[in-house]
């Protein structure tokens, strides 16, 4: 699926359906229903925050890096 910003959150849901149904058949989709749901309103939701840079910056060099 290519994620297209400007879709509503109903067209990413439709989407995202067709693509659960193309890899899982139609007989689980069922059951992955609740999964898409969640899966369709973050991607809307992330498409709708600005991403734009903020002026803080992490500093992972002084701090010594990641740490997992």
């Amino acid at each position: 699926m290519r994620f297209d910003p400007s879709l509503s959150r109903e067209a990413v849901l439709v989407s995202l359906r067709q693509e659960a149904e193309q890899v899982y058949g139609a007989e689980r989709l069922a059951e992955l229903a609740p999964f898409v749901e969640v899966a369709a309103t973050a991607l809307w939701r992330l498409a709708q925050a600005p991403l734009e840079p903020t002026e803080t910056e992490p500093d992972l060099l002084a701090s010594g890096g990641p740490r997992g």
